[in-house]
């Protein structure tokens, strides 16, 4: 009996007690029956890759961002996705006066509609563009800012937008914290009774197209076996998948036009 595997992604041969479990489909995206598992993948590169690729995808995506929010998917439980991947997908409310540049975050329960969440977050005003510019708390708290950059002393120079009194306390206590002076004006919470329409942004980079092709990797082992996608042919796409070195477009995509009144994701949503 062999004891030994070679890892389809580092072709290095190890002994099998350094393989585990790769799911075909990152299992951040969720679990559920008969899914597809292949064991010719070590430890080292799952657990690697996992955080440079597959995180990406099922975190800081489009496609993630609205399968984050269901309960099910995760087994109820959801880890706190990092300020970096936060800022990777953005849902923004342009043409709202007050609200431009203001973070929102989509939230899915199973069995019921989609709805706008908006995380606590600070504006502060650019004296170089002297539009506000958004942080979320924990980018506020976690990043060294110039504040010498924004105007904190004149009217309507900084902003709390959030959705919850409990995150217009720890927004007021970050300003403290920071010895920004804060004097309320206007609405804090979100605009109410009004047809809205959301853009929702996210980057098309090199980890989302690693990971996609980790998936079709991932597949091809799993149909054709361990050893055939050891061939040497595939050694320029496996150096893509596993450093990033891309010498030609593995991945491509295609662009259409979508009607937002019928096929966004975003239509029709309500606040939580």
């Amino acid at each position: 009996m062999c004891s030994t595997h070679t890892c389809i992604y580092c072709k290095q041969s190890r002994p099998i007690s350094e393989f585990n479990r790769e799911h075909v489909v990152p299992d951040s995206f969720g679990t559920y029956d008969n899914a597809l598992i292949i064991r010719c993948v070590c430890t080292d590169c799952n657990e690697r890759l996992g955080r440079e690729t597959d995180l990406v995808l099922a975190r800081g995506s489009i496609e993630g961002a609205m399968r984050y929010g269901q309960e099910d998917l995760m087994g109820g439980t959801h880890p706190r996705r990092s300020a970096t991947l936060r800022r990777r997908v953005l849902v923004t409310l342009p043409g709202i006066p007050g609200w431009e540049g203001v973070r929102f975050e989509l939230a899915v329960r199973p069995g019921s509609d989609a709805r706008i969440h908006v995380p606590p977050q600070i504006g502060l005003r650019s004296r170089e563009t002297g539009e506000l510019v958004y942080f979320l708390l924990d980018e506020l708290e976690s990043e060294a800012l110039d504040l010498d950059a924004f105007d904190l002393s004149g009217t309507g120079s900084i902003h709390i937008r959030c959705d919850s009194e409990k995150g217009e306390k720890g927004a007021k206590e970050v300003l403290a914290k920071l010895r920004i002076p804060f004097v309320p004006e206007g609405k804090i919470g979100p605009p109410a009774d009004l047809e809205l329409t959301f853009r929702y942004d996210a980057p098309y980079d090199t980890p989302i197209r690693r990971a996609i092709a980790k998936i079709a990797f991932n597949h091809l082992a799993h149909e054709m076996g361990a050893e055939f996608t050891l061939k040497d042919c595939f050694d320029e796409v496996r150096s893509f998948i596993a450093h990033g070195v891309e010498q030609i477009g593995f991945v491509s995509s295609t662009r259409r036009d979508v009607d937002s009144h019928n096929h966004s994701p975003l239509a029709g949503l309500n606040f939580s």
